[in-house]
């Protein structure tokens, strides 16, 4: 599925940010409240303290992570959750 074909039914983007520097679109939602939730969830759970953050879809095949705003979620050296955001 291409950023065209997603942008007609979704408006954000969740995706994982790997300890090793990799990064992983994990789904595309409509509500922005769906893509909090999902990406809260997964900081929370994820054994690794991988981060994930969602952002708008907005411009088609031109998503570059950490450009333009985001959510982040992870966890601290303390398994605490944190939110980071760029806006």
């Amino acid at each position: 599925m291409t950023k065209v074909e997603a942008q007609e039914f979704a408006a954000y983007e969740v995706y994982e940010a790997t300890t090793d520097g990799n990064h992983h679109t994990i789904c595309v939602c409509k509500e922005g409240s769906m893509a909090d939730l999902i990406c809260r969830t997964l900081a929370t759970q994820d054994p690794h303290g991988d981060s994930y953050f969602y952002t708008n879809i907005v411009i088609p095949h031109t998503f570059v992570p950490g450009g333009g705003w985001y959510v982040c979620y992870s966890r601290d050296k303390d398994g605490n959750l944190v939110r980071h955001t760029l806006s």
